[in-house]
């Protein structure tokens, strides 16, 4: 039984002790709520007058006390058949209902947020992870302020989803992530000039050929994975782009960056790591 439910008991015990029962009513309708506001004013009045002569410091101490209270003050009281006011209510009380997963979600604080392009939204400080279909579109968010560790995500009035936060090393995200960067294929159109046709010729006779082997090699051995075909052809345009470097540095640049960020992310992520490594072999 947590607090919630603790709280509510002794509110129901009180009641009992005073022989009332709760009623509904609606809202600015004072007299449906008679019973509730005399059960406060009995406390008030009993107990409430007795702390201002013996004061606490603590609200432990006063939960000590008010407990005593009730156990050895109203626990003495009976009804007009002799029998103690919590039994002849417990034998006769209605069920105690708490809300439900569903119903508890009303009582949540609530925000829009937009989900940016790496799937991720922002609720006071902590990004959570929502599913790529949700990409650009306006969600709403339910969220418990004290529990950060999850936040319902509704959209059109209908829960959609209960979001994370987000952790970059969980399988979903890294397959999002791969996925995301897939190359679109596009039908090729003839070209109007041979221009790209005469630069591609000159950078294949160029003598930096000769380390596109042994760095593609280096690549997917400290990667620990075979490059796909559009990557290794990434790979060689960087080399022709900024190389040559030094096989040694490459390696050495490569396993500090793995080690701190892993080797399962795309290769671009890797050769970037090597534009500032100095040029020649």
């Amino acid at each position: 039984m947590d607090n919630g439910e603790l709280a509510a008991e002794q509110i129901i015990r009180v009641a009992a002790y005073l022989g009332i029962r709760f009623t509904t009513g609606r809202p600015g309708h004072k007299e449906g709520r008679a019973h509730c506001e005399r059960m406060f004013r009995t406390i008030q009045e009993a107990f409430e007058s007795e702390l201002r002569v013996y004061p606490v410091d603590t609200i432990e101490e006063l939960n000590l006390r008010f407990n005593a209270w009730l156990e050895h003050f109203w626990y003495e009281r009976k009804d007009s058949q002799g029998k103690p006011l919590i039994q002849s209510f417990l034998e006769t009380r209605p069920p105690v209902r708490f809300p439900t997963a569903d119903e508890q979600s009303l009582f949540l604080f609530q925000c829009e947020r937009q989900v940016k392009n790496n799937s991720l939204i922002q609720v006071v400080g902590v990004n959570f992870w929502v599913d790529p279909p949700l990409i650009g579109r306006k969600v709403n968010v339910r969220y418990n302020p004290y529990e950060l560790d999850k936040v319902e995500i509704w959209v059109e009035h209908c829960r959609y989803q209960i979001a994370y936060p987000f952790d970059p090393n969980s399988p979903s995200y890294r397959l999002c992530r791969q996925m995301s960067q897939v190359p679109i294929k596009q039908e090729p159109t003839p070209p109007t000039c041979d221009f790209l046709g005469k630069l591609v010729e000159l950078q294949t006779q160029s003598p930096l050929e000769s380390g596109v082997k042994e760095f593609l090699q280096l690549l997917e051995h400290h990667l620990a994975r075979v490059l796909s075909p559009e990557q290794k052809k990434l790979a060689e345009n960087f080399w022709e782009t900024h190389g040559p470097f030094s096989l040694e540095q490459v390696a050495d640049t490569l396993e500090r960056f793995i080690k701190r960020n892993g080797s399962d992310l795309h290769v671009d992520y890797y050769l970037h790591s090597l534009e500032k490594l100095p040029r020649g072999k």
